[in-house]
């Protein structure tokens, strides 16, 4: 009996060894560090997929029926209580020279709507808007935007051409206001420039209005019924389109 015990107690011994190995092996595919959350954790949500997963796809498009013109801001509102519906970022996009100008929603994603199409962005440097960004004097540039600046002259603003850094400040055409440089961009169209959306809308005189909704739907809903339903409560003044 005794024999019997001590083999059992020998093989747990031997398992428990292995086991510890065996994790101990494995370890570098999950880095701990100071701080680290506990490997079941991270295990069960990985931080990465996470922040991906705070951004959803945007499947429609509301932007105004005539072209260059705007909408009123409160119909951002009504799109949200449309069934299906499970985000919508706000937009104001005005063409301007030598650069375009969007204000985005600080806590929304960096989007550039071309025609039925949306081009996405990606801050290289610096850092994206945050919440705490609204209505303040910041900026995120394309690299093929952080040359310009204007300045008071003679003759009214004096165009300068010289490269920012994160921290630099510049001027956007007809305007004194200072905008701080926090991020640069890179990819699709680097000849714009974002900003938070109520300092855009303030800036550019255009309080209350939008030229964009980004619509995000809600899983297993038909993009194309939420379509309809976003038409038919936002009125003939929009029109809603799929993004190819």
């Amino acid at each position: 009996m005794r024999s019997n015990v001590g083999a059992v107690s020998g093989f747990i011994t031997i398992f428990s060894v292995a086991g510890i190995l065996l994790i101990g092996g494995f370890g570098w595919l999950i880095p701990m560090s100071r701080g680290s959350i506990p490997m079941a954790h991270a295990l069960a949500a990985p931080p990465a997929l996470t922040q991906i997963a705070a951004t959803p796809t945007v499947h429609l498009v509301v932007r105004a029926r005539e072209k260059g013109k705007f909408f009123a801001a409160a119909l951002a509102e009504k799109a949200r209580q449309v069934r299906g519906v499970a985000r919508v970022e706000r937009v104001l996009l005005v063409a301007a020279k030598p650069h375009d100008i969007l204000g985005v929603d600080p806590d929304g994603s960096l989007r550039i709507p071309i025609d039925r199409s949306l081009a996405n962005v990606t801050v290289d440097e610096g850092r994206h808007f945050k919440p705490g960004d609204a209505g303040k004097r910041v900026a995120i540039v394309g690299r093929g935007t952080a040359v310009e600046d204007y300045r008071p002259g003679a003759d009214g603003m004096t165009r300068m051409r010289h490269r920012f850094d994160i921290g630099s400040s510049f001027a956007l055409r007809d305007s004194t206001a200072r905008l701080r440089v926090i991020g640069i961009y890179a990819g699709a169209s680097e000849d714009k420039v974002f900003l938070p959306l109520t300092t855009a809308q303030t800036l550019l005189k255009q309080e209350g209005k939008l030229s964009h909704l980004l619509v995000a739907v809600a899983s297993g809903s038909d993009p194309a019924q939420v379509a309809r339903a976003l038409q038919a409560a936002l009125g003939a003044d929009v029109e809603v389109t799929a993004v190819r």
